[in-house]
């Protein structure tokens, strides 16, 4: 049995943004920074798809707002138009939790 399952606590970067897919599937795409060891900041791509997208990401989230992501985590490969293997890892979003209603600017 494989697992994966990941959690981050960190702050959005910006104020995320619903949208659709053509078959109109809504999901939002957001950024999570979260510190490290000494001065360090790691910013984690997450995606959230139908109601996590729009009832709860949407109408709470704000860049700086301080959240507890839950997910798992997907890769995804492409070939970029000069023929390049491409490949990024992100965080297909099961759950969020809004930590502080406090918004920070400027995301730390």
């Amino acid at each position: 049995m494989a697992i994966n399952k990941v959690s981050i606590e960190g702050r959005l970067t910006k104020t995320p943004e619903l949208n659709y897919t053509q078959n109109g599937k809504a999901f939002c795409n957001f950024s999570v920074a979260v510190d490290g060891y000494g001065n360090s900041t790691h910013f984690f791509e997450c995606v959230a798809w139908n109601a996590i997208a729009s009832d709860k990401v949407i109408p709470n989230a704000a860049k700086g707002q301080k959240v507890l992501v839950e997910g798992e985590l997907q890769q995804r490969t492409w070939q970029d138009k000069t023929g390049n293997k491409r490949s990024a890892v992100s965080i297909n979003v099961q759950d969020i939790t809004f930590l502080h209603k406090d918004v920070q600017t400027g995301g730390r």
